[in-house]
């Protein structure tokens, strides 16, 4: 898969080491996985959540849109675990064990 202004955008990079992990991550992922992955996400229809999960979203994830989340992350794209950690560890540290 090549890298561009469009997937960072997609994945709501903001800054050049974000870019340059983003490529990373991209340039050595399988590429059969890849195509797997990409199957699954399209074709997932799940209605039922699991009990003692929780679902954190960002807001501005464009990959994939929150529709129903337990915690939403202002500002939080599809790359948050990595520019929004820090507001996602504060969730987590709440959720009693």
């Amino acid at each position: 898969m090549h890298v561009n202004s469009v997937t960072y955008w997609f994945f709501g990079i903001t800054n050049d080491s974000e870019k340059q992990l983003l490529k990373k991550i991209i340039q050595t992922t399988d590429q059969a996985f890849f195509k797997w992955a990409i199957d699954k996400i399209v074709r997932w229809r799940n209605t039922n959540k699991p009990m003692n999960t929780i679902k954190i979203h960002g807001d501005v994830d464009k990959i994939l849109p929150a529709k129903q989340a337990d915690y939403i992350i202002n500002g939080g794209g599809h790359f948050m675990i990595v520019n929004k950690a820090s507001e996602i560890s504060e969730i987590l540290n709440k959720i009693p064990s």
